[in-house]
């Protein structure tokens, strides 16, 4: 077994793989910022800036992987939703008020990767992602 590592220049708050065929792992960080990493070297392929005070609480893929979604740990905090190209390459296409009136604490998908449902200490929300 081969072993890698590397450093970030904040704490890694949030991990999960690409679900089809493991090519990358997303990451999420204290200080708001999505990488996309190859799951075998660790090089940081593409990146969102997040900007945000608080850290990326949840970070996925979508079901299809042509999406991530992740979430802050702030006070009614925002949705962004990134586009993943090819090559790794993270767009933004929004940040989305969801109407939740507490932090993000997890976010999953479902398996048409259309919809994600969102809970906080005192919300459940359903978001459809085409909103």
């Amino acid at each position: 077994m081969v072993k890698v590592s590397t450093q970030f220049a904040e704490d890694i708050t949030a991990l999960d793989w690409s679900p089809k065929d493991a090519k990358f792992i997303v990451a999420g960080d204290r200080k708001g910022n999505a990488f996309i990493l190859d799951s075998e070297t660790l090089e940081v392929l593409g990146q969102s800036s997040g900007k945000a005070k608080g850290w990326i609480e949840d970070i996925k893929f979508s079901p299809d992987g042509q999406l991530v979604a992740f979430g802050t740990h702030l006070a009614a905090s925002k949705l962004t939703i990134c586009q993943v190209g090819t090559s790794g390459k993270l767009t933004k296409k929004g940040d989305y008020m969801v109407g939740i009136s507490s932090a993000l604490t997890h976010l999953d998908w479902t398996l048409d990767s259309e919809n994600i449902v969102i809970n906080s200490p005192v919300n459940l929300t359903w978001f459809n992602v085409e909103s």
